[in-house]
């Protein structure tokens, strides 16, 4: 039982952090665009 549930919660918190880390690349990948449109003015 106590294994069942820290299972689930290992896979909540990695799905989180998936989550998390998918915004997380977006972000950057927006934030580059921008620094390398801003260069080539």
């Amino acid at each position: 039982m106590i294994r069942k549930l820290v299972y689930f919660w290992l896979r909540v918190i990695i799905a989180e952090l998936g989550q998390n880390q998918g915004i997380f690349c977006f972000q950057v990948m927006k934030y580059r665009k921008a620094a390398i449109r801003s260069r080539n003015r």
